[in-house]
């Protein structure tokens, strides 16, 4: 899988303007995400060494995940929120900073966003790991300022990400259950 992400790609001679995220679409093989995340992935990594996780399920110890997240539609109630049962790591390689909106103390109480970035002297972090069994989203927010208005950023999980360790569900739904 490797190799094919980085070998030359008959799609990168059209378009080398790393603004675009075209170039960044056809440059890491990305596809439209089919869940309820907004934006492009490509599965970057899965390593065959196998581990139990703490249900006693065998998993990959690890997997990365390349995205490529434009503007988001306005935090509110039919905003997707995610969880994970392994800590999630997320890295900031390019474009628009991404909010990462996380609900640390459940979800009838107050977020926390932490914003990945590269603008570190703006309180910006290049990388940052959402805490197992948080409810997240991550956000691309509009600014008039922003050049860009898409972010690049990969994840990795460990152990590695599978669907059954994985939920996702609006906000209004998780009010309501709590």
């Amino acid at each position: 899988l490797q190799e094919r992400l980085y070998s030359e790609n008959p799609g990168m001679s059209a378009n080398k303007d790393k603004n675009d995220p075209q170039y960044w679409i056809s440059a890491l093989n990305l596809v439209r995400h089919p869940g309820n995340e907004e934006g492009f992935f490509v599965e970057a990594y899965r390593d065959s060494f196998i581990v139990q996780n703490t249900s006693g399920h065998s998993r990959n110890i690890g997997t990365v995940a390349y995205f490529l997240q434009e503007e988001s539609s306005e935090f509110s109630d039919e905003t997707y929120l995610f969880r994970c049962q392994g800590t999630e790591m997320l890295f900031h390689h390019f474009g628009a900073p991404v909010t990462i909106r996380m609900f640390l103390d459940g979800i009838n109480n107050s977020f926390t966003d932490v914003v990945l970035g590269q603008n570190v002297s703006d309180g910006q972090v290049p990388f940052y790991a959402v805490p197992k069994e948080t409810w997240f989203t991550r956000l691309v927010q509009k600014q008039s300022t922003q050049e860009h208005k898409f972010a690049v950023y990969s994840c990795s999980l460990i152990p590695g990400f599978e669907l059954q360790d994985f939920t996702a569900e609006k906000l209004y739904n998780l009010k309501l259950k709590n």
